[in-house]
C-alpha cells in the first residue's frame, strides 16, 4: 500500500511541471482572449458612435461582445489546459437551446430594439403612432419602446411589435396640414362665403402662406353647404389646439361682420300630445 501511494506521489510530481505549464498557457490564452475582446469592443464602439444609434446601441453591443469574447476565451483556455470541452460545449449547446426557446420573445425584442436604435425611425421626444397607441417617445430601450400618451399614460410596447407595425411619426416633418370643416346656411352667397373663409384662414396667426391655404366647397348637408379649409403650420412653433381655436374665432368674427350666416345643425322633433284619459282607458 505504501508503495502504491509513493508511486502515485512520484507520478504526480513528474506530471506537475507539465500541468503547471498547461495552467500558465491557459491563463496566458485567457488573458490574450480578454485583450482581443477589449480591442474589438473599442473598435466596434468607435464605429457605432459614427452612426445615429446613440449611447444605447454602444452599451448593448459592448455587452454582447464582452460576453461572447470572454466565453470563447474561457473555452480556449480550458482546452489548452487539457480539459475535454467537447462534452462541455454539447452541454452548453443544449442549455443554450433551452434558454433560447424560453427567452425567444426577449431575444427577439432585444434584436429588434438594436435595429430600431440603428435605423432610428423615431427619436426620443417624437410623437408617433404604433398600432392603436399614440404618444410621445419617452425612451427607446433594448426590450421595449416607452410612450407617454396624451392622457398621461405610460405605455410599454415590445420592440418586435414596434418593428413589425406601421409607424406614423407625426414629428418627422416640421410642417403639418390641418383640415377644418364648417358650413354656411342654404341660400348663402357662395362667393362671399369663399372670400370670408379665405380671409379668416389667411389672417389666423400661425397659418403658413407657403403652401397656400385652400378653401373648397365639398357637398351639401341638411340646410347647409359644406366648406373645407386646409392649411399648413409649423408644429414646432405653433400649438395645434390654439391654432384651431383662433381660426374658429376668426371665422365667427368675420362672418358676423360680413353678415354671413353660418350653419348650425337643426333637428326637428315632433312630440305627440298626451292621450286623453278616457281614450287611454279604452285602449
Amino acid at each position: 500500500m505504501d508503495l502504491e501511494i509513493a508511486q502515485q506521489v512520484k507520478n504526480a510530481l513528474a506530471a506537475a511541471p507539465l500541468l503547471l505549464l498547461r495552467l500558465v498557457l491557459g491563463l496566458l490564452v485567457f488573458a490574450v482572449g480578454c485583450l482581443v475582446t477589449w480591442l474589438i469592443q473599442r473598435l466596434v464602439v468607435r464605429m457605432v458612435r459614427r452612426t445615429p444609434g446613440g449611447v444605447t446601441v454602444e452599451h448593448a453591443l459592448a455587452r454582447v461582445i464582452v460576453i461572447a469574447g470572454i466565453t470563447l476565451a474561457l473555452l480556449t483556455a480550458l482546452a489548452t489546459v487539457g480539459v475535454d470541452i467537447a462534452a462541455l460545449v454539447a452541454t452548453l449547446g443544449l442549455t443554450g437551446l433551452a434558454v433560447g426557446l424560453a427567452l425567444k420573445d426577449t431575444i427577439e425584442n432585444a434584436i429588434t430594439g438594436v435595429l430600431l436604435l440603428i435605423q432610428r425611425p423615431f427619436t426620443v421626444g417624437d410623437v408617433i403612432k404604433v398600432g392603436d397607441v399614440t404618444g410621445t417617445v419617452a425612451k427607446v430601450a433594448i426590450r421595449t419602446t416607452n410612450l407617454k400618451t396624451f392622457d398621461g399614460l405610460h405605455v410599454l410596447i415590445p420592440n418586435r411589435h414596434v418593428y413589425n407595425e406601421a409607424i406614423t411619426n407625426w414629428s418627422y416633418y416640421s410642417q403639418r396640414r390641418v383640415t377644418v370643416t364648417t358650413g354656411v346656411a342654404a341660400g348663402t352667397d357662395l362667393a362671399q362665403a369663399y372670400r370670408v373663409l379665405s380671409e379668416a384662414v389667411a389672417a389666423t396667426p400661425g397659418v403658413l402662406a407657403d403652401p397656400a391655404p385652400q378653401v373648397s366647397f365639398e357637398g351639401f348637408d341638411e340646410n347647409a353647404t359644406r366648406l373645407v379649409c386646409r392649411f399648413w403650420f409649423d408644429w414646432r412653433t405653433t400649438d395645434t389646439t390654439d391654432l384651431q381655436t383662433q381660426l374658429t374665432q376668426m371665422i365667427k368674427d368675420l362672418a358676423q361682420r360680413e353678415g354671413l350666416e353660418m350653419s348650425v345643425p337643426i333637428r326637428t322633433m315632433l312630440l305627440q300630445p298626451p292621450l286623453d284619459p278616457a281614450l287611454k282607458s279604452a285602449r
